[in-house]
């Protein structure tokens, strides 16, 4: 059987997510990011699911994504009613997950060519 390589059409590709640290194209980032097919915002003030504001969501939302996820750090954590009711009425549907699971779906999900957003909380 003969395999193809798969060609990415995503600028970006996260090569590894462990310990407070996100590898993607090769280089390493120990804070908080936001991450499209397209664009990288490596300066997202968010260190807890629960202080998300309606800014960050619309960060979140900017590029018009099919969906967006949340990665909350090593765990899962689901965040509380407030930031729910934001989440809800973005009217974009979304999901949230630990950060490594959030990595590998965002791959996933590229590699597909979907249009999604990513936030990764990095304590």
């Amino acid at each position: 059987m003969k395999f193809e390589e798969d060609i990415l059409q995503a600028k970006f590709k996260i090569n590894s997510c462990e310990n407070n640290k996100i590898t993607i194209n090769n280089e390493n980032y120990s804070k908080s990011l936001i991450i499209t097919k397209d664009d990288l915002s490596s300066d997202w003030e968010i260190n807890d699911i629960n202080k998300i504001t309606q800014k960050d969501i619309e960060l979140l939302s900017k590029s018009s994504p099919e969906l967006f996820i949340i990665g909350t750090g090593d765990i899962s954590i689901y965040p509380n009613k407030e930031v729910l009711s934001l989440l809800y009425n973005s009217k974009t549907p979304f999901e949230i997950m630990s950060s490594p699971s959030a990595c590998r779906t965002y791959n996933l999900l590229i590699s597909d060519n979907r249009h999604i957003a990513v936030g990764l909380i990095l304590n």
